[in-house]
């Protein structure tokens, strides 16, 4: 599990399951192969970040909402099927 994928969320996110779905999801895609870790923002609210490889790729606050749909979901795939190959 040495490839990393983080995401950025306040603690008192209206859909904090939003991160645990997400998490799960891409741990099904991708058995054995991520470390997914979540990280609250306390000072900044309306943040959900995702960060492949060290490249931000998926960003609320930059308007890609949440991770609410199959094309979001995808473009995070594809930059996890990226760094894995």
């Amino acid at each position: 599990m040495g490839w990393g994928s983080h995401f950025y969320t306040p603690p008192h996110c209206p859909s904090p399951s939003g991160f645990v779905k997400l998490k799960q999801e891409l741990e099904r895609r991708f058995p054995g192969a991520l470390d997914v870790s979540g990280q609250g923002t306390p000072e900044v609210t309306g943040w959900f970040e995702v960060t492949v490889g060290g490249h931000l790729v998926h960003s609320k606050k930059n308007g890609d909402g949440f991770v609410d749909s199959d094309p979001k979901l995808l473009k995070i795939v594809a930059a996890i099927e990226s760094c894995l190959a």
